[in-house]
């Protein structure tokens, strides 16, 4: 697994797939994920996009097939702008 703490990540492709997280913000960033495992801890993404990859996506296609999910990306919930408190 990848280890970042205490980092800040502007404006690139990260990939969240066996990365941890730890103190950092993402922001401006392209968040990649296909399903692996990953942690993040005290960290936070502001302005990020997401794009989804592999098992990721076709759970994501499942879903929206099935009507659990709406099919427009533009009407998910939208996430919050600040720093997300531990668990």
């Amino acid at each position: 697994m990848h280890h970042f703490h205490d980092r800040t990540i502007t404006n690139e492709i990260v990939t969240l797939d066996y990365a941890e997280f730890e103190n950092c913000q993402l922001t401006g960033c392209q968040i990649q994920y296909g399903g692996g495992e990953f942690a993040m801890t005290k960290s936070s993404v502001l302005g990020c996009t997401f794009h989804f990859v592999g098992a990721a996506k076709r759970t994501i296609d499942l879903l929206k097939h099935l009507g659990i999910l709406q099919s427009d990306p533009q009407n998910w919930r939208v996430l919050p702008t600040g720093p997300k408190q531990d668990r």
